[in-house]
């Protein structure tokens, strides 16, 4: 559904100016400090299926560009703009709900948005490029934690017809419709969505997007620097890097493991990143439900499905 926006003055907001280094100045920290008061918001309108926190997030959406619109919150249909109980009860197995930071939360509640840009629907893609560049810049940098809590983002970057996206829960590149080039998608955890940490997650959303700098942000937080994990044990390959069959010895990576949890747990078994016959059945099961060519191979037409575009 798209949730109307309520006639309400809006609350004014400054610019952001850039310095010549690149970096936004004081405006940015002023609009920062400034998200976190809610009492000139109109009421959500729908609190039976949109957490407030994404109806906070939206009111913050509109104020850092005004021009914009909202796409939709809560939606009757798979995916994380529908509730965890509808997709359970309607499509069960949905990528959406099978994994563990998405069985916490209300069952009820939606967990995604849409940033609409009226410019780019116009063909005109200068501001959502900006936005999306900035989300895919802070999603890459392993140091920065600002996107945790983001289940994914799908936007566009540039000038052509290709969606750009991120994956910021398997750390990969993703792709989506063409719906994508002139609206910004955000998934959340379901898990924390509606929570305090959710809005916390929303709150670093918004220092992204502002084009706060990493530093930044830090500074004005107090925000300790990201660990970074050391690298898996075994073979390390991107999801999209090559196509997995079965072979002898057995292919083994991170992107065997991206398709064992996107296909989960009751076709493939555990997430363990080895691909044996069980994941090649699982991969079999996935491709028949989808209408492609059920061979139990990886190749490009799978690693779309899942959103993905093959390297090369």
């Amino acid at each position: 559904m798209t949730a109307p926006s309520p006639a309400a003055p809006e609350r004014p907001i400054e610019t952001v100016p850039v310095d010549p280094a690149g970096e936004p100045t004081r405006p940015v920290v002023r609009f920062l400090a400034a998200a976190a008061v809610t009492s000139a918001d109109p009421p959500n309108p729908n609190t039976s299926r949109v957490p407030d926190n994404l109806w906070w997030l939206w009111r913050r959406l509109k104020e850092l560009e005004p021009s914009s619109t909202l796409g939709g919150i809560y939606a009757s249909k798979s995916g994380y703009h529908g509730t965890r109980d509808e997709n359970k009860k309607r499509w069960p197995g949905n990528y959406s709900i099978r994994e563990a930071e998405d069985q916490g939360g209300p069952g009820d509640k939606a967990a995604a948005l849409d940033w609409t840009f009226p410019n780019a629907q116009r063909g005109d893609y200068s501001t959502i490029a900006k936005y999306t560049k900035r989300l895919l810049a802070s999603g890459k940098d392993r140091n920065d934690p600002r996107l945790d809590g983001l289940r994914e983002f799908y936007g566009q970057a540039d000038s052509d017809r290709h969606v750009e996206g991120w994956d910021c829960r398997h750390l990969v590149d993703v792709t989506s419709d063409a719906t994508h080039l002139w609206h910004l998608h955000f998934s959340f955890d379901r898990g924390k969505v509606a929570s305090v940490e959710g809005r916390q997650v929303m709150e670093r959303l918004l220092s992204v997007l502002s084009g706060e700098a990493l530093a930044g942000w830090r500074q004005r937080t107090g925000a300790a620097p990201k660990p970074v994990p050391p690298a898996a044990q075994g073979s390390v390959h991107r999801p999209g890097s090559r196509v997995l069959k079965l072979t002898s010895p057995q292919m083994t990576g991170d992107d065997v493991r991206f398709v064992q949890r996107w296909i989960g747990p009751e076709r493939v078994g555990s997430a363990d990143g080895i691909y044996g016959p069980g994941t090649a059945a699982g991969v079999r099961w996935y491709q028949q439900m989808r209408g492609i060519r059920s061979d139990g191979e990886v190749g490009p037409q799978t690693w779309a499905q899942f959103g993905i575009r093959m390297a090369g």
